[in-house]
């Protein structure tokens, strides 16, 4: 059962009992034959069923006024802690959101910083054979042919590339320059 549904039967079953044998059922009466009730007595159980009683036209019926605090000042205490509580909740959500989206990202970044490495390594792999086989390629290529274009790559900001093309068929030096625009 809820809070809310609590209270309304507790308030239903107050009025009921009223109803039938008289309010003294509930409210004995003093001597004097004014009726109160001091709802800051008994915590915040007894602050919602002042405010429920009042509600549901109980106090007003048999002329109990509530003395200590007044209903106003407990219903705006009641709204203001509803405000707070409503925005604690949504403080709450926006960090569970956000702890969530973090623990989001942390994976998707371990899986990209694990597909980095595995593409550094098979990078790394294949710069160590394209190396082996630049010093295997240069190795028979006359030198002064090479310096010769290596000189005409560094000054125009190019590369060169040589290549075996196996035993037997040569070796091909590729020169790549910048394009130049006319």
């Amino acid at each position: 059962m809820s809070w809310d549904e609590a209270l309304a039967e507790v308030a239903q079953r107050l009025t009921a009992v009223a109803a039938d044998p008289g309010a003294d059922a509930i409210l004995s009466a003093h001597y004097t034959g004014t009726f109160a009730l001091l709802p800051t007595v008994g915590g915040q159980t007894a602050l919602n069923l002042a405010v429920d009683l009042s509600d549901a036209g109980v106090l007003e019926k048999y002329g109990v006024e509530l003395i200590g605090a007044k209903l106003e000042a407990i219903k705006k205490a009641e709204d203001r802690l509803l405000e707070q509580m409503v925005a604690s909740e949504e403080y709450d959500r926006r960090i569970k959101a956000a702890e969530q989206r973090l623990k989001e990202v942390e994976g998707s970044a371990r899986t990209q910083r694990a597909a980095i490495e595995s593409e550094k390594g098979a990078a790394d792999k294949e710069l160590a054979l394209v190396e082996a086989d630049r010093k295997r390629v240069t190795s028979e290529v006359p030198e002064d042919l090479l310096d010769h274009y290596e000189r005409i790559a560094k000054k125009h900001g190019g590369k060169v590339f040589a290549e075996s093309g196996g035993v037997g068929e040569g070796t091909t030096i590729v020169l790549e320059l910048p394009r130049w625009e006319a």
